[in-house]
Formats: structure tokens, C-alpha cells, sequence
């Protein structure tokens, strides 16, 4: 009796505990099995799930099987597709707690396929949920009751850990969308940032080029006209002009420097400017100012951009509303990032007030631009008692503001895969990192090569494309996935969607239709519209309908009129009679909806009952 206890305990314990970090859910469910086998002396154990159509499958890795066959059956999981039962079963002939559900009976046809000599299962369930059932094969010393009491409570317990994973698997998603948020965020502030400063720049170039060099030239000519002019009034006229022509040049200089100060386009510039602003922002103010700068002369020039705006928006706002005396600045590495301090002994401000007051849209800006680069802003002041702006902003990549989008491309057929290759690599943007022909090589390169976006071909050698997009989600829960296909198949497109696809592209669309798809997949972006997904669940109730009307033989008999096999060839293969297989087509067409033959295969092709 005690090794008994202590096995159950053991046993139990392990069904409950908490799974290894990085543990799969195939491997949740061998761990599972091999723990409840072990509980209720079984030789084989397997964890049968209900699908969205109502039909019990095997998960992945049961104990004791041998043979992938457990992985093919599909049993139903009640009379006319109800919900599971809470039900137990001893042997072929055994008995159901519930003896009015007859779901069970499917488990004893399943007997002659397993070649099992009894079993014992129990439904299982995730709070009031059902999960599916939990079926232990082939005892060791005989089914009893006290075994599956067992089961019940090993069903429970699984339950309670099935609820814990799949809660665990929902925060690990739910952080997996932030970290995309954030990423998306930060994308979208290199983006601001390079088109602004592109326009600065641009501005600045057209500036120089055409406006001060016509003031240049004015000038040279308004000294030329000089020396011919005699009158003292003509010549005081003239001074004036030439003054006007001096302010308006000293301006646009200006006007050069604040838009784009050069030193900033340069290796460590961002120290000469600033202190070149901080010369004309002394002289302009009448202030004193203190400077500590501790940064290193290595910084990149996206970095070296954004600090600078950053002060230049805080030091812009000290100019129009503080009427400051003293300034101090604090510019220094810390935490693998840059932090500023501006300090000044103005007016100051209530900061409640000033964020929603007109002329203070400078600090709503400087605080968007420091937390969109992933920092932090704060802000302290108060009337009478001066300003206080303190920042920190992340490292950002060294090689440039934009990243490129990482993509790799699972696709057997070579040409195919080397067009979209070359098709990609056209675009400043994205980066084709590596190429899979089979499935099993694209999910070790989506994890190996942390591909942004995962282009995956619908049928492959060794798997379909749904298998591998919920592997790669597994291992690569933020990576986006896009499916590439030859046919519009509305069944695809549904299980494009529930392996977690962010699209369904079909290689005959143009290459800029598919470009653009990579760009807003790496977005996050959803390519399948909200209809579009209501109308493929839609059709994915008409097949489970459809599954729950037709009989096996029925399917047989379409899968046979698809391969364009007729009636007595049907009839021969199936070892049936010649009416019956009449009977059959006429139930099919009618059940269908079709007026004919053909029209029923066209119809099965459709809604995923034949594979094509």
C-alpha cells in the first residue's frame, strides 16, 4: 500500500509540476502520458484533444506507440458532434459512467486499429472546458475501479496543468505583441527621424545653394554701385540696403545651422554642436551657462541627431518662457545610454498645466520623441522655483536609423525560391537571411537566423506549411508568417490563420503586392481582413457540419469519384454493390448541394474534403 502511495504521489506530482523552461508541448504531453501510464499500470497511454470540428484527435508524442498510426485516427467526440462526456470505459465491452452518451463506443472501434487488448479513459477538462480525453491502453494487471478513479483524478490534475501552460503560453504571446509594439514604436521613431532630417538637411542645402549665394552676389554688386554714386543721400540709401542684405544673410545662416548644423553629419560631431548652438544661444539670451559633457566620441550619428533635438526642443523652451539667468547642462553615458540634465533658475511652471497650455507644445514634443526612442522624460518645476528636464534614451544601432526587415524564405522549388530572393534583395530594406526546402530545415533556420518575417510555401516535401508555421510559432512567437501558394484554397487560408499566419499570398500576385506584404507583416500587421476571417470561419462551421452529416463511406466514395474512378470501379475497390455506390453519390450531391457528379468534387475541392 505505501509503494503504491508513493507512486501516485509521485506520479502526480509529476503531471502537476512545473514544466522545464523551454519544454514543448509535444513534449508536455509524452511527459504527461508516460506520468498517468505509470499511475494505472498501462503499457500506452495518449492525451485524444478536440479539434474546432468536434473530432478527437491524438496530440503529439503519446507513450508506449510504436507506430505514427495513433497520430492519423480521428474518432468522434460525441453522438451528432456533442460536447465529450465526462465518461470512463473498462475494456471493449466495459461500461460508460453515463450510459445514455454513446461518444465513448468510438474509443472500442478504435481497439482493432491500436491492437490494444483493453483500455480505460476519462474526459478531461480545463475548468469547464472541455479538453478531450485521456485513454490509458493495454494494462498491465487488469482495468478496475480503483484505476480509473485513478484516471479521474490524474484527468483533473492534467486539467489544472494543461490551464497553467496554456496561461503561461498566453503571457509569453501577450509579451511577445509589447516587445512588437515597442519594436514597431521605435521603428516608427527611426522613420520620423530620418524623414525630418532628410528634410532639414534639404531645406538647409537649398538654402545655401540658391539663397545665399543671391545674397553673395547682391552684395558684390551693391559695393560695386557704391564707388559711382556721388549724392550723400544716395549713399546713406545704399547703406541701409547693404545693412538689410548683412541681416538677412546673418540670418539664413542661421536659419542653415538650426536646421542642420554640418559637425552633426561627422564621426563625434555632436559635442562641436552643441556648443556651437550653446555660443549663439549665450549671446542671443544674455545667460550664463555651465556644460559637462562626458560622452564618448564614438557616438553614432543617429544617436548624435536625436540627442541633439532632444536639448535643442528643452533649450528652445528655456529661450521663449523661462526668463533665466544661469543654465546648466549634464551630457553623460549611463546605464549603456545617453542621460541629460537641463537646469535653469527661471520663472518655472506648473508642469500639470503647461502640457495642455498653448506655447508649451515643446515639452508634449521632447517628451513623445524621448519615449517613442524607448527612454524616459521628467520633467520638475514649479513658479518662481526654475525648470528641471532630465532624459535617458537606449543605444540605438550604430549602423544606421533603419533596420532591415529579416526574411527567410521556405520554398522547394529552386527557381521559384532564387526569384523571390532577388526580388527582395532588391529593397533597401530587406535582408533575405537565409532559404529552407524543407520543412524540417526552415523551423532550425527561423530560430537559428531570428527571421523578422518567415515566407513559407503552402505544400512541402516533408510537411504542409500550416505544420511548419506552428513549430516556428512555437520557437519564434514574434516572428511574422506569410504563406506563399499556387492555388486559392479557402481551407488553406483558414488553416493559414489558425497556425498563427499573418497572410496568404499567392505567387502569381505582382512583386510589389508581395514587398509591401513583408513590409506590413514585420509591422505586425494582419493581411487577412476582419470579414475576410468571419467569412473563413464561417465556411470552417459548413465543414464540420458537413464532417458530422457524412458518413466514412460517403468520403470514400467522393475521394474515389475525385480520382475519376466510376461507379463499378468504385464498387469493386470498396468491395460494396453497384446501388449502393449509386446510393452513396445521390446522398453526396444532395448533402453537398450539387446538381451532379462533378460538381459535388468541385464542391468537396472547395470546403477542404478532397485534397487536390
Amino acid at each position: 500500500m505505501r509503494s503504491l502511495q508513493e507512486s501516485m504521489e509521485r506520479a502526480l506530482a509529476a503531471i502537476c509540476g512545473r514544466p522545464p523552461p523551454g519544454e514543448d508541448a509535444p513534449s508536455f504531453v509524452q511527459h504527461l502520458c508516460e506520468a498517468i501510464a505509470t499511475l494505472v499500470g498501462a503499457r500506452r497511454c495518449a492525451f485524444w484533444r478536440v479539434g474546432p470540428d468536434g473530432l478527437l484527435a491524438v496530440e503529439p508524442q503519446p507513450y508506449g506507440f510504436t507506430s505514427d498510426l495513433v497520430l492519423q485516427l480521428r474518432l468522434r467526440s460525441g453522438p451528432a458532434g456533442e460536447p465529450i462526456p465526462e465518461q470512463v470505459s473498462l475494456g471493449a465491452d466495459g461500461f460508460c459512467s453515463d450510459p445514455q452518451q454513446r461518444g465513448i463506443e468510438a474509443f472500442a472501434e478504435a481497439l482493432e486499429a491500436l491492437q490494444a487488448q483493453d483500455f480505460l479513459a476519462v474526459g478531461c477538462r480545463d475548468g469547464k472546458q472541455v479538453l478531450g480525453m485521456l485513454a490509458a491502453y493495454d494494462s498491465e494487471a487488469g482495468f478496475g475501479e480503483h484505476e480509473a478513479w485513478l484516471l479521474r483524478l490524474a484527468a483533473n490534475a492534467a486539467g489544472l496543468a494543461w490551464q497553467y501552460r496554456q496561461a503561461e503560453a498566453e503571457l509569453g504571446h501577450v509579451k511577445a505583441v509589447l516587445e512588437k509594439i515597442t519594436d514597431s514604436r521605435r521603428r516608427l521613431l527611426q522613420r520620423l527621424a530620418t524623414a525630418t532630417e532628410q528634410e532639414r538637411k534639404r531645406m538647409a542645402r537649398d538654402i545655401h545653394d540658391d539663397s545665399l549665394q543671391a545674397l553673395t552676389a547682391a552684395e558684390l554688386r551693391l559695393q560695386r554701385l557704391r564707388s559711382t554714386l556721388v549724392e550723400p543721400s544716395q549713399r546713406a540709401l545704399l547703406e541701409e540696403v547693404e545693412a538689410m542684405v548683412r541681416r538677412t544673410d546673418d540670418g539664413l545662416r542661421r536659419l542653415v545651422f538650426d536646421l542642420r548644423p554640418p559637425a552633426l553629419d561627422l564621426p563625434g560631431g555632436l559635442k562641436s554642436a552643441l556648443r556651437e548652438y550653446l555660443d549663439h544661444f549665450r549671446a542671443d539670451l544674455r545667460v550664463s551657462l555651465e556644460l559637462k559633457l562626458a560622452l564618448a566620441d564614438d557616438l553614432p550619428v543617429d544617436t548624435s541627431q536625436l540627442i541633439y533635438r532632444i536639448l535643442q526642443e528643452a533649450l528652445t523652451n528655456i529661450a521663449k518662457h523661462a526668463r533665466a539667468s544661469h543654465v546648466r547642462l549634464l551630457l553623460e553615458e549611463q546605464g549603456q545610454g545617453v542621460h541629460a540634465v537641463v537646469t535653469d533658475d527661471g520663472r518655472g511652471f506648473l508642469v500639470g498645466e503647461a502640457q495642455v497650455a498653448p506655447g508649451h507644445i515643446g515639452l508634449t514634443s521632447l517628451r513623445e520623441r524621448v519615449e517613442l526612442a524607448g527612454g524616459w522624460c521628467q520633467i520638475e518645476s514649479q513658479p518662481g522655483a526654475g525648470t528641471r528636464v532630465e532624459v535617458w534614451v537606449p543605444p540605438t544601432p550604430r549602423h544606421g536609423l533603419m533596420t532591415s526587415i529579416k526574411v527567410l524564405i521556405v520554398e522547394d522549388y529552386q527557381l521559384v525560391a532564387e526569384g523571390l530572393r532577388a526580388l527582395l534583395e532588391d529593397e533597401p530594406d530587406i535582408e533575405v537571411v537565409g532559404q529552407a526546402a524543407s520543412a524540417a530545415e526552415a523551423v532550425r533556420l527561423a530560430q537559428a537566423l531570428a527571421a523578422d518575417v518567415v515566407l513559407i510555401d503552402y505544400r512541402l516535401p516533408d510537411g504542409s506549411g500550416a505544420e511548419v508555421a506552428t513549430a516556428i510559432r512555437r520557437l519564434r512567437p514574434h516572428s511574422a508568417l506569410l504563406f506563399l501558394s499556387r492555388e486559392d484554397n479557402e481551407l488553406a487560408r483558414l488553416q493559414a490563420l489558425e497556425a498563427g499566419a499573418s497572410g496568404y499570398l499567392l505567387k502569381s500576385q505582382a512583386a510589389t503586392e508581395v514587398v509591401n506584404a513583408v513590409r506590413r507583416a514585420s509591422r505586425g500587421e494582419m493581411l487577412i481582413s476582419g470579414s475576410a476571417i468571419a467569412d473563413l470561419l464561417a465556411r470552417r462551421r459548413q465543414v464540420a457540419q458537413l464532417l458530422q452529416q457524412l458518413t466514412r463511406r460517403e468520403l470514400e466514395v467522393l475521394c474515389l469519384v475525385a480520382q475519376g474512378v466510376d461507379n463499378h470501379g468504385i464498387a469493386s475497390r470498396l468491395g460494396i454493390r453497384y446501388g449502393t455506390v449509386r446510393s452513396h453519390v445521390r446522398n453526396l450531391i444532395a448533402k453537398l448541394g450539387a446538381h451532379s457528379k462533378m460538381e459535388a468534387v468541385v464542391r468537396g475541392r472547395e470546403l477542404g474534403l478532397i485534397e487536390h
